[in-house]
Formats: structure tokens, C-alpha cells, sequence
């Protein structure tokens, strides 16, 4: 070591493949620590010089990508030093602390990547010390103050904060350090110091020719020599057994020993001539790594690299570029050969009876770079080495490739690795099995509307030429009938294991079985809001309300849902689909399960329904013989509340479809069993348990009048039977569909039995 403080500092580019010129060039120029950025390294590797300690810190990795970035320091093995952590955001560092004079000199290597922004924070903790402090590093910062050509936003923001401090000095070479392989880009000084050590002087020195790298390496010379520790220990190993051998032909003259001074004499004779026989077979084991040794065609084939570094750095000639590379590569070759030659000279001239293994067993270890991977792990190839490499483990849905040994495939959605991570299995398919709870309960409750829809069916057909039958509109009930029993049928369809052709009738069914229900009830409703409209205006009998103009209504509005089905169908075919909601599920279902597809289906029942109960508010007042539109108009309230309560729980169960079509059928279900209920309980009641009700009744209520007197809606017929039957009357037909009301007349009606009735009750009082 000199008695200043020589210190190396370099973008390196890569530091494992350049390890033998940098050592033979700090060898050459006697440096003492070497600060190193964009080292390349990963976790695994390791990076040593003779006679220096090294402190490396590695960008973290992303699996599967090569190592980026990296600082490192090493330090000749006789200073005195400690490493220190030193936590920045903006910039890597590595850095030690060494001990110069009475005090202490804080040393960092740095690196900061073009595209993040300096952070002046990051700086502050560098410089955070009463210590001398030397950061030298490329922060890819130019600026004017040390000699750039250009500046940049990292620059100013460092000449800046060097402005403020006042403390720190920055320090580059006159020359440019960075020599881009773009021949158009010019080159620039990127490659500086940040100093804070007071009043030591220092040189900076750019070594324009050596070394491989885009970057120059730089010698930063301190005048201060850093604390030193002892001489490092010499290990010796001797040869016993040749000194055995040298010893026994060691001959005395025992004549010669008459006397004590003669035996005093022979005794360091025999003391010299065994010392000197140890010393003979005595060898030193840590010798100096002897790179400088060099054969001369590497030593020529350097000076040649040299001089093609300075003709591209001088003229950016691409040809001279080229050559550059190929000298590089050359001498890279040779001193790796070289290096290997050494090698298997050392291990030829092993004597294999003599070496011994720390190992169990008395044979030598297996002679591999590396051992297999396990199943589930890829390779990772050492850099720059074909037989080496380190094993990683594949991720959770990871396999490793069949075709690549060094890559991890994750397993396609529905499928995940096998215990051996060596081929993907795929996941049973899940779907509403017909003999699961959720679908069994679904079924029974359809099960039970059937059985009593076809009760109703048969009692009216049984019925079907009695008033009550007829008056509830016998073709229209029969259409309402059948819609209810479709929807009751749908359910074992939804159950059903998806294929094409079942999510072809789920999509249909769905929709058209409301529309059935929906649109005869719209059909009754409308008819009966017609009449009693009409008869405030006419006496003329409303159209179309005769059983067969009914049921081409009730068809032309189911018309318009199969319409819209068969357009929904041919832009978007039904197709059974596997869906992935998570990474470990597979569950075969409908494509128009697993999004909001199915409003569609639903979109024209619900415009049904909405007007249904619009025509139950607005006929919920007409006489009592109409009272099926009360009922009309509970059903359609209840059926609201139904779907109202149906479409949050629908979309907030989320991917648990089984439960999604169960909801669905058991809604489709209790919205056939309300009707049914409402709209047929009573009529069944009269029927089957009433039947002297089961009469043509009168269709005005009863009305109460102002006086004395109270008269009933049977005796208004009376009188209008027996008094006005010259005049226009309201006539009745034996169905409902035939009935003609005239309005106007029957107020005169009334208004004569009031006048009749009070004529008849004065004389009585």
C-alpha cells in the first residue's frame, strides 16, 4: 500500500465476466478499495478479489427476469474498516467506514437509475455524519459544474443541493466517462465523486483505455493512508514424511564426544540441521494469486484492446467499434483459458491417496456444478455458466415447463398442478346437480304448484258452464292456467346439467313463461278498465272483448316475447361455457348466468307486470261483482314485492351459482304460486265448498241513498223490473265476455225507484 489512499471507481456493467482484467488492473495499479455500481449480481453469486473483503448489495429481483443494478465495495484486507447500512429510496448504495488519522472516512458507492428522480433526502442521509465522506458512483446527474456537456433535472437538482451545502465538493474528470455503443450519442461525464473531507487533497485520474465496460474506470487518490491491521497470518504446510526421511540420514560422530563442551556443540549442530531440514520442507499455502504472470500473447492482446478503446473513444468510428468488441471477447477468452489451464495444472498435480474430504463417507464428493432441480423447481443459470445454475420454486399454480427446464408455466384458468407440479390436472366441473339440497328443495316446491294447478284445471274444466267459470273468462284463464304451469315446469329445466341446448330453453322458458301468466292477466285487466270506461261514455258495447278477441290479444303480446327471444338468440347463440370466478373453482353454467344477459329475458314480463298493476290501481273501485280486479291488483302488488326483493339478492350472491338459479326458480315459483292463489282461491272456495253461490248475481252493488230510508240494489231491480222496462235498461248476458252495460240509463233508473220509494213511504208515516 502507498502512503495515500487509492481508490477505484466504476460502472462496470456487469461484474462477473470482467473480474480478471479488474483484478489485474488493480493489481497493476495498486489500489486499495474499489467502488463498484451496476454490479448485475443476483443473491446467489458472489464476487471476490485476493487479499480484499467484499460488500455487495443486489437489486431485488423479479422471478424470471436477469439481475439489474447492484453496488458493491472491496477493500484491501489490511485496512481496518466496518460496513454500514445507509436506507435511500432514490439511490443504491453500499458503504463502509474506514478509519484515516484521528478520523473516521464514511466511503458509499452509488448508482441511480436514469429514470427516477433524485431525491435529495436520499443525499442528506449519504452525507447524514460528522465524518469525512467520499460518494463516487453514477447517478446519471450532468451538469456544467463538473465539466458535462448538457444538464439534466438529476444535475440540477445536485448542483443545487451542492450550492446549499457549501460543505461538499464534487468532483469529476475533465474527460468523459460514459462512451454510449450508439455511435450518435455523445459522450458525457456521468461517472463523479461527492467529497466532504475537509482540507485532504485529492487527484482524480480517468482511465479512458481499460477495462470493458461504456463507462471509464476512475482512480480517486486521497492524501490520507488508511489504518492498517497486523501482517495477515502465513499459512505453511510441511512435508513430514520427506522430513522423517532427511532426518534419519543425519550422521553423528559420537567419538568426537569425550567432553560436555563437545556434546554441547554436537547438540547445536543437530538443533541447526533439523531447522534447516524444516525449513527445506516447509511451503507457504497463501500465495499471492499470480495474474500478473501473464503469458505474453494475453499481455499483447491487452495492449492491443487498449489502443482500439482510445481510437473509438477519439473518433466513434463504428468499424473501430466493432474491432473493439472483438479484441474484448478475445481477451476475455484467453484469460479465461488461461485461468482454467491453471486450474486443471492444480488439480494434475493432486495426489489423490493423500487428500481428504470433510465428508461422511471416505470417497470424494460427486464432481457436479450443481444437482438437479427437484420436481416443481426450474433452473436458473448461473451468469456467463452452461453447467451451473440454482433451482427456484414454481409459484402455487406454476408448473415447470415441459419444454423449458429454466421457465415456470402457470396452468391455464379450470386447471391447477399436480402434487409434482409437473402437469396440470383439471378441477371437476361444478354445476347444480339435480340431487343437491339447493335443487330438490326447487323442485318440491314445483312439484307441489303443479299438483295444485292441475286441481284448479280440472275443477274448471269439470265447472267450465257455470256462471262463476264463466264469468272469470274461461279462454283467458285457461292461457293464465298454462303460463303458471310453465312456470312451474321451468324449474326442473333450470336443474338440468347445462349443455347448448338446455341454456337454449333456460333462456326461452324463463321469459316466455312469465309472459304467458303476465299477459293474460294484462288481457283481463284491460278488458275489464274498457268496459266500465266505456260505459260512462256510450251505451255502445266496447270491441274487442269477446272470447276470441281476447285471446288474439293475449297472443300478440306473447308474440312480441318470442320475437324478442329468437332476436336475442341469433345475435347472441346460447352456449354453455366454464367459469372461473376463482383460481381453484370450475363451474360449467349458462353464459347468461355469469352476467346481467338474463335482464333481457325478464325486460318484457316486467313492462307486463308494471301495467298490469297500473290497470289494478285504476279498476280497483268498480262494483262488486268485478271483484277479481281487486284480486288482479293484490296478485300484482305481490308479485312487486316479490321481483323487488329477487333482484338484490340475485346480483349480490355473486358467484355462487347453483344458489343464483335456485333463487331464481323458487322467485319463478312463488310468483306462479301468488297468482294462482289469489286469482283462483276464491272461485275454487265458491265451487267447491259454496256451490248454491255458484249463480248469475247482480252486477250493482249495494248503494245506500240520503233520508229516511235505506233501499237494497234487489229491489232497485224490482222496480226497474216492473216499471221501466219500456226504456233503455242494463242487460245482462249469461257470460261475462257478452255482458253490455249502459250507464247513462241506469242512473234514470235509479233516480225514478228513489223518487217511487219515497212516494210510497210518506203515506206509511
Amino acid at each position: 500500500m502507498s502512503n495515500n489512499l487509492r481508490i477505484l471507481y466504476w460502472n462496470c456493467r456487469g461484474a462477473s465476466k470482467k473480474r480478471l482484467e479488474l483484478l489485474e488492473l488493480v493489481q497493476r495499479k495498486n489500489i486499495d478499495i474499489i467502488l463498484l455500481n451496476e454490479t448485475h449480481l443476483n443473491n446467489s453469486q458472489q464476487f471476490k478479489l485476493p487479499n480484499f473483503h467484499s460488500y455487495i448489495t443486489n437489486r431485488p429481483q423479479r422471478l424470471g427476469h436477469p439481475a439489474w443494478g447492484g453496488t458493491a465495495i472491496l477493500i484491501n484486507r489490511k485496512i481496518v474498516h466496518h460496513q454500514i447500512k445507509i436506507t435511500t429510496s432514490s439511490i443504491e448504495n453500499t458503504s463502509i467506514q474506514i478509519q484515516v488519522g484521528n478520523k473516521e472516512l464514511r466511503l458509499s458507492a452509488v448508482y441511480k437509475k436514469p429514470d427516477t428522480l433524485l431525491l435529495t433526502s436520499d443525499l442528506e442521509s449519504l452525507l447524514d455524519t460528522s465524518h469525512y465522506v467520499a460518494i463516487a458512483g453514477d447517478l446519471n446527474a450532468k451538469h456544467q459544474s463538473w465539466n458535462s456537456r448538457r444538464q439534466n433535472t438529476a444535475g440540477n437538482t445536485l448542483a443545487n443541493f451542492a450550492d446549499k451545502r457549501r460543505d461538499i465538493t464534487i468532483a469529476a474528470p475533465t474527460s468523459p466517462t460514459h462512451y454510449p455503443d450508439n455511435p450518435t450519442h455523445n459522450a458525457d461525464i456521468l461517472d463523479i465523486a461527492i467529497l466532504k473531507t475537509g482540507n485532504l487533497r485529492y487527484t482524480i485520474e480517468n482511465l479512458t483505455a481499460e477495462l470493458s465496460s461504456d463507462h471509464t474506470p476512475i482512480i480517486l487518490e486521497l492524501q490520507a493512508q488508511g489504518t492498517q491491521t497486523l501482517p495477515p497470518k502465513v499459512f505453511k504446510h510441511t512435508d513430514w514424511t520427506k522430513f522423517n526421511l532427511d532426518t534419519k540420514n543425519i550422521i553423528f560422530d559420537h567419538k568426537k564426544m569425550q567432553t560436555s563442551e563437545h556434546v554441547d556443540q554436537a547438540i547445536t549442530e543437530l538443533t541447526a540441521k533439523i531447522a534447516d531440514l524444516a525449513n527445506r520442507n516447509t511451503h507457504v499455502t497463501n500465495t499471492k494469486d499470480q495474474i500478473r504472470n501473464l503469458p505474453i500473447n494475453i499481455l499483447n492482446a491487452i495492449h492491443k484492446k487498449r489502443k482500439l478503446r482510445k481510437n473509438w473513444q477519439h473518433t466513434r468510428n463504428p468499424d473501430v467499434k466493432t474491432l473493439l468488441n472483438r479484441q474484448t471477447a478475445l481477451v476475455h477468452d484467453l484469460m479465461q483459458s488461461h485461468r482454467d489451464n491453471e486450474w486443471v495444472n492444480f488439480l494434475s498435480n493432486i495426489d489423490p491417496t493423500k487428500t481428504r474430504f470433510k465428508t461422511d463417507s471416505s470417497n470424494p464428493p460427486e464432481s457436479v456444478c450443481s444437482l438437479p432441480c427437484q420436481k416443481g423447481q426450474a433452473k436458473q443459470y448461473l451468469e456467463g455458466e452452461k453447467c451451473c445454475w440454482h433451482c427456484f420454486n414454481c409459484t402455487q399454480y406454476q408448473i415447470r415447463s415441459p419444454t423449458d427446464e429454466t421457465r415456470c408455466e402457470v396452468c391455464p384458468g379450470g386447471t391447477l398442478p399436480d402434487s409434482s407440479r409437473q402437469r396440470c390436472l383439471e378441477i371437476p366441473e361444478a354445476f347444480l346437480r339435480a340431487g343437491s339440497s339447493w335443487a330438490i328443495g326447487a323442485m318440491a316446491l314445483s312439484v307441489a304448484g303443479i299438483a295444485i294447478t292441475l286441481l284448479v284445471v280440472s275443477v274448471f274444466i269439470k265447472h267450465n258452464h257455470t256462471p262463476i267459470v264463466k264469468a272469470a273468462g274461461r279462454e283467458v284463464s285457461y292461457v293464465l292456467l298454462s303460463g303458471i304451469l310453465l312456470c312451474y315446469l321451468i324449474t326442473f329445466v333450470l336443474v338440468l346439467k347445462p349443455t347448448d341446448i338446455v341454456c337454449a330453453v333456460q333462456r326461452f322458458g324463463v321469459g316466455f313463461c312469465f309472459t304467458v301468466v303476465y299477459a293474460a292477466l294484462l288481457t283481463k285487466t284491460n278488458r275489464i278498465s274498457r268496459i266500465f270506461n266505456a260505459g260512462r261514455r256510450t251505451v255502445k258495447r266496447p270491441n274487442f272483448i269477446s272470447p276470441k278477441s281476447q285471446l288474439v290479444i293475449c297472443s300478440g303480446l306473447i308474440s312480441i316475447q318470442v320475437l324478442i327471444n329468437g332476436v336475442w338468440m341469433l345475435v347472441s347463440p346460447p352456449k354453455v361455457i366454464h367459469h372461473y370466478p376463482s383460481r381453484e373453482s370450475n363451474i360449467l353454467v349458462c353464459s347468461s348466468f355469469i352476467n346481467t344477459s338474463y335482464v333481457i329475458a325478464f325486460g318484457y314480463p316486467i313492462v307486463l307486470i308494471v301495467v298490469c298493476t297500473v290497470y289494478a290501481v285504476l279498476t280497483r273501485n268498480i262494483p262488486e261483482a268485478f271483484n277479481e280486479s281487486k284480486h288482479i291488483g293484490f296478485t300484482m302488488y305481490t308479485t312487486c314485492v316479490i321481483w323487488l326483493a329477487f333482484v338484490p339478492l340475485y346480483f349480490g350472491i355473486g358467484n355462487h351459482t347453483p344458489l343464483r338459479i335456485t333463487t331464481m326458480s323458487v322467485t319463478i315459483s312463488l310468483s306462479a304460486s301468488v297468482t294462482i292463489v289469489c286469482l283462483f282461491s276464491p272461485k275454487l272456495y265458491i265451487i267447491l265448498c259454496h256451490p248454491e253461490r255458484n249463480v248469475r248475481q247482480s252486477m250493482m252493488p249495494n248503494m245506500k241513498l240520503t233520508g229516511t230510508k235505506t233501499f237494497t240494489t234487489s229491489n232497485t231491480n224490482a222496480f226497474c223490473n216492473n216499471s221501466t222496462r219500456r226504456r233503455s235498461s242494463l242487460a245482462y248476458k249469461d257470460s261475462s265476455t257478452d255482458m253490455q252495460i249502459s250507464l247513462e240509463n241506469r242512473k234514470q233508473v235509479l233516480e225514478r225507484a228513489v223518487q217511487t220509494e219515497e212516494t210510497r213511504i210518506v203515506p206509511e208515516s
